[in-house]
């Protein structure tokens, strides 16, 4: 069952971001080591979300957001690395607002979209990019359709037309 199924990835992440955050003491500044811890946490702060509990998984998407941010000036250049971070901005922005800070979420969200928008013209032959690009836009509208926000729900679709519009055939 889906509730099982989450309690066991909840227990999962919880050792993997307890041991991510041991080696990002121990080498802190490892990239490898810093993208692991911010998808340690990112998981969990997912598994927290999809279960509702968004109060507990705020703090780990924004520790994910924060060592993005500061992998993104550590590669300058690197969209894959800045879609990660537009993907963070966009879950932070979702559970700031389901816990009714629709204010600071707006703000979140409209990096997200910043980014995003910059990606698709630079990277229009970077299929997996572009890929990835649609399908968090495509959630992105979801979620915003669910909370009846809808003009972000027709940004993020038009912005999801164009990120496909630009995919290189395969």
């Amino acid at each position: 069952n889906r509730k099982g199924d989450l309690v066991r990835a909840k227990e999962y992440f919880e050792q993997a971001y307890n041991i991510s955050v041991q080696l990002a003491e121990q080498y802190p500044d490892e990239k490898e080591v810093l993208a692991d811890l911010s998808g340690s946490c990112s998981s969990l702060g997912e598994v927290y979300r999809q279960q509702r509990e968004f109060e507990s998984a705020l703090p780990f998407l924004e520790q994910a957001l924060k060592i993005e941010q500061r992998l993104v000036v550590l590669n300058p250049g690197n969209c894959n690395l800045e879609a990660d971070l537009a993907i963070s901005y966009l879950m932070v922005g979702e559970v700031l607002s389901r816990l009714g800070n629709d204010e600071m979420a707006r703000s979140y969200e409209e990096r997200a979209f910043s980014i995003m928008e910059r990606l698709v013209d630079i990277e229009a032959g970077n299929r997996q990019l572009l890929v990835k690009l649609a399908w968090y836009c495509s959630a992105a509208v979801d979620d915003f359709e669910r909370c009846c926000k809808w003009e972000e729900a027709r940004q993020y679709q038009a912005l999801t037309e164009r990120v496909r519009s630009r995919q290189p055939p395969i």
